[in-house]
């Protein structure tokens, strides 16, 4: 069986979703800035275009996974949503 989700599943320093990428670059506006996640200060840059991801309430899940781990399934969640396909 072969599944294609024809949605737009968004992750961007703009936020999450592909309306608050249009509404990002539609303003001129740079995801660029200095980066919070970490201490960056031993690092030769210390800017990036950061995706805000999500604080994982589970503990145990927060504690088996970084944040980054986060970003696939919440692309996929929202081009489920973008194409109106119920999903969990």
């Amino acid at each position: 069986m072969t599944a294609v989700i024809t949605g737009v599943g968004v992750v961007s320093a703009f936020g999450i979703g592909a309306r608050a990428l249009f509404d990002g670059l539609a303003a001129g506006a740079s995801g660029i800035s200095r980066i919070r996640s970490f201490d960056a200060t031993t690092f030769p840059i210390h800017v990036a275009g950061e995706v805000p991801i999500p604080r994982v309430e589970e503990r145990w899940l927060a504690d088996a996974c970084d944040g980054a781990a986060v970003v696939a399934p919440l692309a996929a969640s929202t081009a489920l949503r973008d194409r109106k396909i119920a999903w969990g």
